[in-house]
């Protein structure tokens, strides 16, 4: 590491601050066996005003460390910050793994991930990622709890062909309930948001995705008041993954919204692999309504439209 500062008994590293430091060139060592950081501190050790450049493969820009930071009031924290890494696999500009940390004003650049969040309880404000083949990824081995974190201000640009600039996944059991606040994303390859299996309860307020490209195979995703999550937005493969919608006290409504005089289409369309479209009445008596209908004459029957009933069978 460049900087090595950590504490093994919890509280005890309040109060020691590195800061206006600059960290350049390090973890060259070929013998080195663990992934090294620009700065690594753990319990209570905070960094501000560091610059870290000029690194590459298996190298981080500032980490804070294994997790013994585990209620409020042990927590390590950063503020202006900003990584630049040459990329290379394993690159990462901010490392996060203690839990309650307190993290503002972060500029990440270059990494193959420009933020990796392995946290829970941790809150980051002002959080910038350009050109990280993944911008923020938060994620979750197997056993890991990682939960309940809030990012606010996010930016996250020019992620690569296959990654995206906001991730949430992994294989733990536990991906729960983190929030991102006035998130924008833009110039991201492939994805802008990819949220994975298992992950639950994840929250986007505000903000905007700009290019729209948001890959969904979590439950219960919220995109609230959230510019430009303009499709396809993707549900995984399982049958308890859905789109719920609520009303009020009468009626639950799906409503298409037109300008004064310059009325539009509604569409719901499947595509070429899909089966029928299947409006399903649960309750006794319900039926699916059509239309206002037009009283005429008798009139010759000159064609028909299939549909089907509730059981499948062919009507016309």
């Amino acid at each position: 590491d460049g900087i090595d500062f950590k504490m093994d008994v919890n509280n005890s590293g309040y109060g020691n601050l590195i800061e206006n430091v600059t960290v350049l060139r390090f973890g060259y060592s070929a013998t080195l066996a663990a992934p090294q950081a620009g700065v690594n501190v753990r319990t209570g050790v905070s960094v501000e005003n560091v610059y870290v450049a000029e690194y590459g493969a298996n190298n981080t820009g500032v980490r804070v460390d294994v997790s013994l930071d585990t209620t409020v009031n042990q927590q390590s924290s950063m503020n202006n910050i900003r990584c630049v890494s040459t990329g290379g696999s394993e690159s990462k500009g901010i490392h996060v793994t203690g839990f309650n940390g307190r993290y503002s004003n972060l500029y990440t650049e270059g990494a193959e991930i420009g933020y990796w969040i392995r946290s829970s309880k941790a809150q980051f404000t002002n959080v910038v990622s350009k050109d990280c083949d993944t911008g923020i990824y938060v994620f979750a081995n197997a056993g890991n709890a990682i939960n309940d974190n809030v990012f606010v201000n996010v930016y996250a640009s020019g992620a690569a062909s296959g990654q995206a600039g906001i991730q949430v996944s992994g294989s733990g059991p536990d991906l729960v309930g983190n929030i991102f606040i006035n998130p924008v994303t833009e110039a991201n390859t492939s994805n802008d948001v990819l949220i994975g299996s298992g992950v639950l309860y994840t929250k986007f307020i505000g903000g905007s995705i700009r290019d729209g490209r948001v890959s969904d195979s979590g439950r219960g995703t919220q995109f609230v008041g959230c510019g430009d999550v303009a499709g396809p937005v993707q549900f995984g493969r399982r049958r308890n993954q859905y789109v719920e919608i609520s009303g009020n006290g009468t009626q639950n409504l799906i409503k298409g919204v037109s300008e004064p005089g310059n009325p539009k289409q509604l569409i719901i369309e499947s595509d070429a692999e899909s089966g029928d479209i299947f409006l399903k009445t649960s309750a006794a008596g319900a039926v699916v309504r059509f239309g206002n209908r037009v009283a005429t004459g008798d009139t010759a029957i000159n064609g028909y439209i299939e549909i089907r009933d509730n059981a499948g069978a062919l009507r016309r």
